[in-house]
C-alpha cells in the first residue's frame, strides 16, 4: 500500500538505530523520508541511510519522545523510536497541542549535529 499525503510521506514517524549506534528517519511506511513505494522488499534497518550523532545518547532519545515511544530489542537495547501513534498523531487530532508536541520534538532533534553518512 502507498501512501498518500504529504505528512505520512515526507515528515517522520520515527528514527531508527542500528548496531553501530547511527540513526535514520523514517515516514510511515517504514522508508526513508520522501519515499512512496511498496515496502514489501524493504528491511528497514537495512535500508535506511543512517548518520551518526554522537550526542544523541538513548537517554536523550528517551528524553524527547518519552519512554512509551521508545522501542528496544530483545536485549534491551533502544532500536526505534516514534514521533506518534495512533492516538496522537497530529493530523488525526487536529488540535494545536498534537501539532506542538510533534514540532517540539523535531526542533530539539535539529539541534544535534551530525558527523557522517553510512550505509547500514
Amino acid at each position: 500500500m502507498s501512501l498518500h499525503s504529504f505528512f505520512r510521506i515526507n515528515l517522520p514517524y520515527g528514527i531508527a538505530k542500528n548496531a553501530k549506534g547511527h540513526w535514520a528517519a523514517f515516514n510511515r511506511e517504514y522508508v526513508n523520508l520522501g519515499r512512496n513505494d511498496n515496502r514489501d522488499n524493504i528491511d528497514v534497518h537495512r535500508d535506511l541511510i543512517y548518520t551518526s550523532y554522537p550526542d544523541l545518547t538513548d537517554q536523550k532519545v528517551k528524553e524527547i519522545f518519552g519512554e512509551s515511544y521508545c522501542q528496544y530489542d530483545a536485549d534491551g537495547k533502544l532500536v526505534t523510536a516514534f514521533f506518534y501513534d495512533d492516538r496522537s498523531n497530529p493530523t488525526n487530532m487536529n488540535t494545536e497541542s498534537a501539532w506542538r508536541l510533534y514540532f517540539a520534538k523535531l526542533k530539539t532533534l535539529s539541534g544535534f549535529e551530525q558527523r557522517k553518512y553510512v550505509m547500514a
